[in-house]
């Protein structure tokens, strides 16, 4: 396929299958109860105290699997996610707003489940994965999935995600999947799938994955099955 783009609005659907800087250690605070427990519980954090809007957020205990419930509306700088820790945190109905960005390194996942997820600049997934499950996600620039490491991107139940573009398999083998009815990406500038590696984005179940500018399947390195409904946005 062509490494053009495809038309200036591009609306992706289908029913089937189609194939960052990180934060400073400025000020952190880490995650520190393995059985997982409320956000606002200083006691589940050294040092302990609840983290607050200027503060950098670790989860890395090691090779854990927790989920950290949100009890009220939070906010921090920024969130990183590391040391193959298996993460959930589950916002109910609230909002977690960052400042900065969503890191999510070293055979880590997290899981954004229910409520609202403000990600600050941008997201950058490498060596690592993302869920959006029932969640509202959005970043104020590029989420970036496979910059090092090899990554995943999944967006189910229905889960929303927005941001400045998306970049999948920048650096690494990387996939994006967005699945379920009313499951959708909306992007205002651009979907860019490979390049750097071999990149796929996978759209079924009825989802919308939607770019305001280009969208790009780079020639040799991207996936993106034919069978997929490509048109205007505008078009009905």
């Amino acid at each position: 396929m062509s490494n053009r783009p495809l038309l200036p609005t591009v609306v992706v659907c289908a029913v089937c299958l189609i194939g960052l800087s990180s934060p400073a250690d400025a000020a952190s605070i880490r995650w520190n109860d393995i059985a997982g427990g409320p956000f606002d519980d200083a006691s589940n954090w050294f040092p302990t105290a609840i983290p607050v809007a200027g503060d950098d957020v670790f989860f890395r205990l090691g090779s854990r699997v927790y989920t950290v419930e949100l009890r009220r509306v939070e906010a921090s700088q920024s969130v990183r996610v590391g040391n193959r820790d298996r993460v959930t945190i589950d916002l109910g109905s609230y909002k977690y707003t960052l400042t900065s960005g969503l890191n999510v390194i070293q055979n880590a996942s997290l899981t954004l489940k229910n409520g609202t997820f403000n990600g600050g600049i941008s997201a950058d997934l490498s060596g690592g994965s993302l869920t959006i499950d029932a969640n509202r996600a959005t970043f104020g620039g590029v989420v970036n999935v496979g910059n090092t490491g090899g990554a995943s991107l999944t967006v189910q139940n229905p889960g929303n995600l927005s941001g400045n573009a998306l970049f999948v398999a920048t650096g690494s083998t990387a996939v994006a999947s967005f699945d379920g009815a009313g499951s959708q990406g909306s992007m205002t500038r651009d979907i860019i799938v490979g390049g750097g590696a071999r990149g796929t984005l996978n759209v079924s179940g009825g989802a919308l994955v939607r770019a305001n500018d280009r969208v790009i399947i780079a020639d040799g390195s991207g996936g993106l099955n034919s069978a997929a409904s490509v048109k205007d946005a505008g078009s009905t």
